[in-house]
């Protein structure tokens, strides 16, 4: 499971937690003395406090997060796994780098191949275990690197490449990693600004521009204009849809992939 979700006790444990804040503090207002009417705001007050904790979590519930990448580095050289590291934090997602002898490879190292390659197996084990979205995976073979990304929803290989040089390592993982995203489900919100919509992810979480997105339980449909690192903004397909979802706030959307 990649996008975390918490668990249904987890919820109700939040919301059991200020219901009996709410009980200790009639408590406490029964011996200073309170009014009814005063001990009646205060339960208000709990009581808002719970729906805007219930919110919170249904919103983290249903959000894609940041893309987190493992990167396994097999025989690079230290300039050549600088270079990869730099890259991608450059495009600031969250990477985790596993290298040759780290204890999460170890465990299954034996299924390198004699060409130097993780196994398939073995890729999405060390993604699992490190909680990743997607596994990039780069080998030195002869004379040159092999880049290849792994999903880790499909557990199949998005993308490949054989380079030599190092502008074709840059053009080659930039490729790779774009493209494994936008392969990846995305769940986010939108909000209203300006008769345009704000859009809660971005390119750290694999937002491209052209992509679509659909309204949840609805056939309305937006598509990404610009993008920046954690917001896009979109326009609605079709404007008779405007009339449907203005003045509502927050509405959760996906990424429509029938439209790539």
């Amino acid at each position: 499971m990649i996008e975390r979700a918490a668990p249904h006790h987890l919820v109700s444990d939040q919301g059991l937690g200020i219901h009996r804040m709410l009980i200790i503090a009639i408590c406490i207002a029964g011996v200073v003395g309170l009014t009814q009417t005063s001990i009646s705001h205060i339960s208000s007050f709990i009581d808002k406090m719970a729906e805007q904790a219930m919110a919170q979590e249904l919103r983290a519930l249903w959000e894609t997060p940041s893309r987190a990448i493992t990167l396994v580095a097999l025989d690079l050289t230290p300039r050549q796994e600088i270079e990869v590291q730099q890259y991608l934090l450059q495009q600031e997602y969250a990477v985790d780098l596993v290298e040759r002898g780290h204890p999460d490879l170890l465990a299954v190292e034996q299924h390198v191949t004699k060409q130097g390659i993780v196994s398939m197996s073995t890729a999405i084990e060390v993604g699992r275990v490190r909680g990743a979205h997607i596994v990039l995976e780069v080998s030195a073979v002869g004379e040159g690197l092999t880049v290849r990304s792994i999903g880790m929803e499909s557990f199949e290989v998005l993308a490949a490449s054989f380079v030599t040089e190092k502008q074709q390592l840059r053009h080659a993982l930039s490729n790779i990693v774009q493209s494994a995203l936008a392969l990846l489900p995305l769940r986010a919100y939108i909000v209203e600004q300006s008769g345009m919509f704000a859009l809660s992810a971005g390119s750290r979480h694999g937002v491209h521009t052209g992509d679509f997105f659909q309204v949840q339980d609805s056939e309305i449909q937006l598509e990404v204009l610009t993008v920046e690192k954690n917001l896009s903004m979109c326009q609605l397909r079709h404007l008779e849809d405007y009339a449907i979802v203005t003045g509502m706030d927050s509405i959760p959307v996906y990424r429509f992939m029938n439209m790539q």
